[in-house]
């Protein structure tokens, strides 16, 4: 969850994407799956849960990079978000973890 309102534009903008991109550096290729939900006002699924394989580390970087801050902070909403997406692949038997980035 990578908070995107106008409140984390800036330095703090910066530092949420550079931690977002450090975690996908790590953990890119190790069996890892990933979803990316920004939020603002609302959120926003940037990509669905799926395995994160070596090859795919730039094309969600590139995603992390396009946030472009704007409106509200809607932390209650992206959380209600992240859980149906939980529910959705909860089937699987993984941990499941959410890291909050605002």
């Amino acid at each position: 969850l990578v908070n995107n309102a106008d409140a984390g534009s800036g330095s703090k903008q910066d530092f949420m994407e550079a931690a977002a991109k450090a975690y996908v550096d790590l953990q890119a290729g190790r069996g890892v799956d990933l979803a990316m939900i920004s939020f603002n006002g609302s959120p926003t699924i940037d990509r669905f849960f799926a395995p994160l394989a070596a090859g795919d580390a730039t094309g969600v970087k590139s995603s992390i990079d396009a946030l472009a801050p704007s409106g509200a902070t809607g932390i209650g909403t992206a959380l209600t978000t992240s859980l149906s997406e939980f529910q959705r692949v909860r089937a699987t038997g993984r941990n499941r973890t959410a890291f909050l980035l605002s």
